[in-house]
């Protein structure tokens, strides 16, 4: 019964409605007295007319929506490239070089800072993580490879990330003046690495190569090293991606590579199986 009420009401609202004109703007007296506007002859509206008042349409309206104080800010974020959301408490923005720009070095850390990260990681870092070939990389660094191959470039990033993050004790030293923790710098290389990808090769996981699995590796023991085990078991995952799609875990895969490629290839197959043995023991 208490439906049927409702939709007999309802259904004769909706009909009474029905065929009326609905007036699209209102005369200066019908909306400063909050009545309805209708129009009995082409100069002044009945409520005018009634009122014995002129019909005029002067008044300013009020526009709809935010204030346009609003848009001027929102126009000022785009053009400057800053995001909308600074809902996160921390005033310092770091941005992201978009798509049609090319990630460097620079926006990890100065040149002088990235050089001595490399140091210490061949100094202190490299007999645990020995996935790269030293006099190559260092020839490539001198090179300056990483302005023209993304890939070693990512790789450098890397290198940064799980250096950082494996000397708490030395992080004061090498990290720039806008990082807090090891823990922003590895999330910034990341988000570095990430960008890169996307801007240069957003299909590299269909064909990876080397540079990408130990790339992803170093990345995932740097996220564990700074708590964040998300992230790192991703990561993770995307060598372990890797290594499969190069065919590293069968003797055939390593038939076209270099002795070089194959001695690194090897270190990254035994690293990764024991990166993964060691991540599920501390879950």
């Amino acid at each position: 019964m208490i439906w049927a009420a409702l939709l007999e009401i309802t259904s004769g609202t909706m009909s009474s409605r029905r065929g009326q004109h609905i007036s699209r703007k209102a005369c200066d007296g019908c909306r400063d007295r909050k009545i309805k506007c209708t129009w009995t002859d082409a100069t002044s509206c009945a409520g005018c007319v009634t009122a014995g008042l002129y019909c005029t349409f002067q008044t300013t309206r009020k526009r709809r929506g935010r204030p346009q104080r609003d848009l001027e800010k929102f126009r000022q974020l785009k053009t400057s490239g800053l995001p909308n959301d600074t809902s996160g408490g921390d005033a310092r923005v770091y941005l992201l070089p978009n798509a049609a720009s090319s990630v460097t070095i620079e926006d990890l850390c100065p040149m002088t800072t990235f050089h001595s990260i490399i140091e210490e990681f061949l100094e202190n870092l490299y007999s645990i993580a020995p996935l790269i070939h030293v006099p190559s990389f260092n020839s490539q660094v001198s090179e300056c490879l990483y302005l023209k191959d993304a890939r070693f470039l990512c790789l450098c990033l890397s290198i940064c990330a799980m250096t950082i993050s494996s000397l708490p004790r030395k992080a004061s030293i090498y990290l720039p003046g806008h990082y807090q923790s090891s823990r922003e710098m590895v999330s910034r290389a990341y988000q570095l690495v990430i960008a890169s990808r996307l801007a240069t090769s957003p299909d590299w996981a269909d064909n990876p190569s080397s540079n990408d699995m130990n790339c992803s590796l170093l990345l995932g023991m740097a996220s564990h090293y700074t708590q964040c085990p998300k992230r790192a078991w991703s990561l993770i995952n995307e060598s372990i991606h890797c290594c499969r799609s190069l065919s590293l875990y069968h003797e055939n895969g390593y038939k076209e590579m270099t002795t070089i490629e194959i001695e690194i290839n090897k270190r990254a197959f035994w690293m990764l199986y024991i990166v993964q043995i060691a991540f599920h023991s501390t879950r």
